[in-house]
């Protein structure tokens, strides 16, 4: 399933993973939005947070970036925390 359309309807999980994934997407606004719709409470997302060398990887996320794209997105709270050479999302809904 495209990640940027899923075809659920809104609020059908308790929650939404996106692990090492938003790096790939063209528009990584759209699947993070998406994975937030379909959640019901929170949704956990995993980037990388230092550059590397695989050219699949379209992004790189500052803290400030996942945080916009949560509140963007409809998240209420978001938590940011680091584990080696990645960073880590938890987005709560209201």
């Amino acid at each position: 399933m495209e990640a940027q359309k899923l075809n659920f309807s809104d609020r059908t999980f308790d929650g939404a993973t996106m692990l090492e994934m938003l790096e790939h997407l063209p528009e990584p606004e759209v699947g993070l939005r998406e994975a937030v719709r379909v959640a019901n409470r929170f949704v956990i997302v995993s980037v990388p947070s230092v550059a590397d060398d695989n050219p699949e990887h379209l992004h790189l996320f500052t803290v400030d970036r996942l945080r916009s794209m949560a509140a963007d997105a409809g998240c209420a709270r978001v938590s940011i925390e680091h584990v080696l050479n990645h960073r880590i999302m938890i987005c709560m809904k209201p």
